[in-house]
């Protein structure tokens, strides 16, 4: 992973205002990652680096709050990178065969979800590299899923959630590029912060600030309130 400052990640942060979660993922593993096309990796791959950068950023743990479905409970929960089983460094085969719908399908890549837009048939249809597409069943499009995310488990992460309120349980999915998202745009919210108490208290510049270690600006919060 390449270091990087402050200064770059907020430049990031700043260019990604407006744009779709997955969009801002695609940037923020292109400044942590420049060796390679961000868009051309597996969906699962992209996910395990994303949580990978989080892990340096923020730490390993994954602290979320949902909502229960059946009676409204706020529940906090928190999962650990460790506990999801990355392994971003095992091969991945090539293409998968459905043989009995004479169906050869590839992984679907960051770039496949993007031009997708949301659309499941439509990026089925970008996956598949042999065989019809169009005459796919729902069932046949299930069993590709099912075994293209046992090929990359991280395609898909779901959490099963037991509201200990009133005992109802369910599944709520974890959009990986969009948690991590939030946890940047807060990061850079609470840096921007920084930077106004210190700028007004000393007169520095945002560049001299930013250029200043996490500790560095902290001790001199620290001061700004004493």
């Amino acid at each position: 992973m390449q270091p990087f400052t402050a200064a770059q990640l907020l430049d990031v942060w700043e260019t990604g205002r407006g744009r779709t979660p997955l969009a801002c993922g695609v940037l923020l593993l292109t400044l942590a990652f420049p060796e390679i096309e961000a868009a051309s990796l597996p969906f699962g791959r992209f996910n395990a680096r994303l949580l990978r950068l989080h892990e340096q950023l923020f730490g390993a743990a994954l602290e979320s709050t949902v909502s229960c479905p059946q009676c409204a409970e706020q529940i906090e929960f928190t999962v650990n990178v460790a506990d999801l089983g990355i392994h971003d460094d095992a091969a991945l085969p090539a293409v998968i065969h459905l043989e009995d719908d004479a169906l050869t399908l590839r992984l679907p890549t960051v770039g496949d979800v993007l031009a997708a837009g949301g659309d499941a048939d439509q990026l089925f249809g970008r996956i598949v590299t042999a065989g019809s597409a169009t005459h796919a069943s729902p069932a046949v499009q299930t069993i590709a899923a099912d075994q293209l995310q046992a090929l990359d488990p991280l395609i898909s992460i779901v959490f099963r959630i037991s509201c200990p309120a009133c005992g109802h349980e369910w599944e709520t999915p974890l959009d990986v590029a969009a948690f991590v998202g939030r946890e940047v745009d807060h990061w850079a919210q609470r840096l921007l912060h920084t930077v106004h108490r210190l700028a007004s208290a000393y007169g520095w510049s945002e560049r001299d600030i930013l250029a200043m270690s996490a500790w560095r600006r902290a001790y001199y919060l620290e001061l700004v309130d004493a």
